[in-house]
């Protein structure tokens, strides 16, 4: 199984086993009720669906495995990263045609971007450990 405690550049979250949860860390997504809510893994399918493309929707299998579909839902947005990246050191010979006032442009709009994936890779992580029974521990 995929270890996202060794992602590079998703920033370590203390972590543990056993305990309830009470605490979730910066970047847990709003959408998903936090795990100690009877119903917060019908909020976390419904969130790492909707960080999949819409196709995903159709194979219950990933409803009835989110360890899976939290899986499915990295790889994406992994994916969506090395886009950006080779956009990024790309984009200036790709738009030789733009009028050089853009360029600016459009890096500032691909650097966003990869600041808005960024985002959503930590919150993935952050629903997938605790689909995998991890508990986060609060910074004293």
């Amino acid at each position: 199984m995929f270890d996202y405690r060794s992602v590079g550049a998703v920033p370590r979250t203390r972590i543990r086993r056993g305990a309830e949860h009470r605490y979730l860390p910066p970047g847990w997504p709003p959408a998903v009720l936090p795990p100690s809510e009877e119903d917060w893994l019908i909020s976390a399918t419904g969130y790492l669906l909707g960080e999949c493309p819409p196709e995903y929707r159709q194979y219950p299998v990933l409803r009835r495995y989110p360890a899976a579909l939290a899986w499915l839902a990295n790889e994406t947005i992994e994916g969506q990263l090395q886009v950006i990246a080779k956009a990024l050191s790309e984009y200036r010979v790709a738009c030789n045609k733009m009028p050089p006032h853009a360029l600016p442009e459009i890096q500032s709009a691909l650097q966003t971007e990869q600041a808005a994936l960024l985002k959503r890779r930590r919150s993935v992580y952050l629903v997938r450990e605790a689909i995998d029974g991890n508990h986060f521990i609060e910074p004293l």
